[in-house]
């Protein structure tokens, strides 16, 4: 048993007992074309995509904090600062 151990890794190492493992690859090769030849059908997922329509309404107000939409009680209005200047952001004024 021991002799045979290195009679076959020489024989591997030669390359004498590729041809066996090179069929084995071949028709691994061939069952994988085969594989590819055939249809397979593919359904459709359908997905929900909300619309426009689907948005909430409603007015976006930007204030310093960020932009966002705003309850539909309020409206935006512009922001001053003490001294009467527009700061450029809005504020939300609600009923």
């Amino acid at each position: 048993m021991r002799a045979a151990i290195p009679a076959i890794a020489l024989a591997l190492a030669t390359g004498l007992l590729t041809p066996a493992f090179s069929g084995v690859a071949q028709a691994k090769d061939e069952i994988v074309a085969a594989a590819k030849g055939t249809h397979h059908r593919h359904h459709q997922v359908r997905r929900y995509h909300r619309s426009f329509e689907a948005e909430p309404r409603g007015q976006i107000a930007c204030t310093p904090l960020g932009c966002g939409r705003i309850p539909p009680s309020c409206h935006p209005t512009t922001a001053y600062y003490p001294d009467g200047t527009p700061t450029g952001y809005d504020a939300v004024a609600c009923r």
